[in-house]
C-alpha cells in the first residue's frame, strides 16, 4: 500500500494544473487529484473549506501556509477554529468591527483573523 499524499503534493498539482478559467466545479482539480491519489474527496472538501478553500483557487491563496505541506491528507490536521481557540484568541463584534476579547465574554467568538496572522507569523 502507497503512503498517503501530503497537501504539498496537492498543492503543487492545482499550482501546477490550474487554468485561468475555472472548471463550473468548484473542486474539479481537487477532484482529479483525490481520484489519482487514492482520496476521499468528500473528507478532504470540509478540511480545506475550513481554511477559506472553497473552490481550487481559493485553495492556492488561501490554504496554502495553514496547514503544512508535509502534513498527510487523511490525518487530522487543526483547524483556524481549534488553532484560535488554544492559543486563546476570542473577539466580538464592538463599535467599528471586531474586537479583542476574554473567552469567557458572552458573545465571544474564536479570532480566526488573529489565528491566520499567528499561524503566519511563526
Amino acid at each position: 500500500m502507497t503512503s498517503p499524499p501530503t497537501y504539498g503534493t496537492l498543492f503543487t498539482y492545482l499550482k501546477n494544473r490550474i487554468r485561468k478559467k475555472q472548471s463550473a466545479e468548484p473542486f474539479h482539480l481537487v477532484h482529479e487529484f483525490s481520484a489519482l491519489h487514492g482520496v476521499d474527496p468528500d473528507a478532504l472538501a470540509p478540511i480545506l473549506q475550513g481554511f477559506g478553500g472553497y473552490d481550487d483557487l481559493e485553495v492556492l491563496f488561501n490554504v496554502v501556509g495553514r496547514i503544512p505541506e508535509e502534513a498527510k491528507i487523511g490525518t487530522p490536521v487543526e483547524t483556524l477554529e481549534q488553532y484560535a481557540v488554544r492559543h486563546g484568541l476570542y473577539c466580538r463584534r464592538g463599535e467599528g468591527g471586531l474586537v479583542e476579547c476574554p473567552a469567557d465574554a458572552p458573545d465571544a467568538t474564536p479570532d480566526l483573523n488573529r489565528a491566520v496572522a499567528l499561524m503566519r507569523a511563526g
